[in-house]
This record gives structure tokens, sequence and C-alpha cells, in this order.
């Protein structure tokens, strides 16, 4: 894990950092916490909107629950009656798999884990 210390980042890097939005700076945060990767690389990561994050979110069983209840995988009617038997921490495993981690920031998935890059319309 790379940790973002301001002072010692180059002046352009810095730069760059200052730049993006409290969002995007939590998101950048949680790559590096999940990931392997440099600076630069999570930085160019979040430039390219290559990555989806639920910040606020740090269990994946809670990811689970709200991709179920609010992300309209299933009609409402369905899911209020199918929720007690609903395993979101299972699914949440289901979801590690599949690359989301979570992190201290919220749960970040990096596009290239879902098997596509960027979104048609990322905005």
């Amino acid at each position: 894990m790379t940790y973002l210390d301001r002072d010692n980042m180059s002046e352009d890097t810095r730069r760059k950092y200052d730049a993006l939005t409290d969002y995007e700076q939590r998101a950048l945060a949680a790559i590096l916490e999940a990931e392997t990767v440099s600076i630069e690389e999570a930085l160019e990561i979040v430039k390219n909107k290559t990555y989806e994050f639920f910040p606020d979110i740090t269990t994946m069983a809670d990811l689970a629950r709200k991709l179920v209840r609010e992300e309209e995988w299933y009609d409402p009617y369905t899911v209020a009656k199918l929720d007690p038997f609903i395993d979101y921490v299972k699914m949440g495993v289901d979801l590690y798999r599949d690359g989301y981690c979570a992190t201290r920031f919220g749960v970040i998935v990096l596009y290239q884990f879902l098997g596509y890059n960027a979104p048609d319309n990322p905005d």
C-alpha cells in the first residue's frame, strides 16, 4: 500500500492530487490501499474514471445489501419478501471474488477486474 504524503510528492503529482475533488481524493486513497500501484498510476485510474467507488461502505455485506436494495437489481416488492432469506455476507464474498475491495475509505473496484474499461458516459 502506498501512503499519501503530500510533502514527499513531486510537484507535478501534488498539483494533480490537489486538483481532485474530495470524492476523487478518497477514491485515490482507496485505490492505493486496495492495489499495489504507484500514486501516478492511481491518479491515472482516477483521471480515466476506470473504477467504481462506494464511499462510506466499508464491508462487502453492506455493499451487497446496497446493490440489491438500491441499485434496482430486483423489484422492491420481491426484495422485501425475500430479504430475510438473502445472505448478504455470501453475496459480499462473491463481490470480493469479482474484484471489489473493502477499504477504510469505502469499497472500490477497478473496471479491469470486471472485464471492461471505462464506461461509455462516466459523468
